[in-house]
């Protein structure tokens, strides 16, 4: 069973990891570094308004390594950050199971850059809101178990079935 839970500091995810934390008599952890990826001057515009903003950008930003929004985050500078939290968890929690609840562009980017996906893959993998991803870690090597299955906190399999 997960030892810890660690989450982003926004509202959405502390209460997600709070129920999945409950569930396990755990509290959860909230790690700076899991915060979702900075969209900077995108920040809240649709994809449409980006593009008519910003012609061939967003394309550029979502394919092409080391792109970022303008004031924003590069994928692989949100990779970065994952692999630091990820570094911690085996320097700390070595031979346990720590639950991360985060978004979706830290997921793609921890995950892909992990796993040791193409950066240009990143982008294209679809990760359902709420789903479980499982990548097990050891200092030099990993295991993509599970991506993005979809699953609610609420359900037994949740918390039961998959650690």
């Amino acid at each position: 069973a997960p030892t810890r839970v660690w989450t982003s500091p926004m509202v959405r995810t502390r209460e997600t990891a709070e129920v999945i934390a409950g569930r396990l008599g755990l509290t959860p952890d909230v790690v700076e570094d899991l915060r979702e990826g900075d969209f900077g001057d995108w920040q809240g515009l649709t994809h449409r308004e980006i593009r008519e903003g910003w012609p061939g950008e967003l394309d550029r930003w979502h394919y092409v390594e080391g792109v970022q929004p303008p004031g924003g985050e590069s994928f692989a500078q949100v990779a970065g950050r994952v692999r630091d939290v990820a570094g911690r968890a085996l320097a700390e929690h070595a031979g346990e199971s720590v639950v991360l609840v985060c978004h979706n562009i830290v997921t793609k980017s921890g995950i892909g850059t992990l796993a040791g996906m193409d950066p240009q893959a990143w982008y294209d993998t679809r990760i359902p809101p709420g789903s479980i991803s499982i990548l097990r870690l050891w200092p030099e090597s990993h295991e993509l178990v599970v991506l993005g299955l979809p699953g609610e906190v609420g359900e037994t399999r949740a918390t039961d079935t998959l650690f």
